[in-house]
């Protein structure tokens, strides 16, 4: 059990780097991490990338709380926690990488890159770890048990998220740059562009072949 729960906090601390790293490098993120830094943009840092991803973590808990009356789930906010933990502290890591590297669309590129396979391999490695779920697979899965579909559910969720991402991008943009929509530097396309495109559609594909591969190679399930 010791095991397990070292390598699920390895593996968080792992997802933490994807989801920071994509952020950060402004060329798209997954619906819910764009809808989480967009928050923490029009509070103007005041909430932290990782305390948004806490919160949102916590309205997802209670809507499934709510119509489920299964008080295990709050279980799951302790893995939302120490993720939230971990983002704010990949984002202070990030704070000593020069500016003119960051804003570098090869280095860029890179890290996206380097983040997605990061991302595939760690949620591969928590999902055959079969601990506790995060907050947001719960949903997906309370989601899909109402759609009747895993790949509707998930759909559903991601569409939700990207609605959600694209308002408070158009709020964010007229509270500061006012650009039009057809500007590239919107910052509505920070988050919201092509990676997250290739995100949506490639990452439940990814995280399936990491998660069988795990399971044929490393032998997670033999770990007590």
């Amino acid at each position: 059990m010791t095991k397990k729960l070292i390598i699920h906090v390895l593996g968080l601390f792992f997802l933490a780097f994807g989801v920071s790293s994509i952020v950060l490098a402004k060329l798209g993120a997954a619906p819910l991490d764009a809808v989480n830094q967009f928050i923490s943009e029009l509070t103007k840092g005041t909430l932290t990338l990782g305390i948004a991803t806490f919160i949102s973590n916590a309205i997802m808990t209670m809507i499934i709380l709510a119509f489920t009356r299964k008080p295990k789930i709050l279980i799951s906010l302790v893995i939302s926690l120490i993720l939230s933990g971990f983002i704010d502290l990949w984002v202070y890591f990030y704070s000593f990488v020069p500016g003119d590297l960051m804003i570098n669309v090869l280095f860029r590129i890179i890290i996206v890159i380097v983040a997605i396979l990061v991302i595939t391999v760690s949620t591969g490695v928590l999902i055959f770890n079969n601990l506790i779920l995060s907050p947001y697979d719960e949903f997906v899965l309370f989601i899909s048990d109402k759609a009747k579909s895993y790949q509707k559910g998930r759909l559903i969720v991601d569409v939700g998220f990207l609605s959600i991402a694209i308002i408070l991008g158009f709020i964010l943009n007229n509270l500061t740059t006012k650009l039009s929509i057809f500007n590239t530097k919107n910052v509505i396309y920070q988050q919201i562009n092509i990676v997250t495109i290739i995100l949506v559609l490639s990452l439940p594909v990814l995280i399936d072949a990491a998660t069988k591969f795990v399971k044929r190679r490393i032998g997670l399930n033999e770990i007590k």
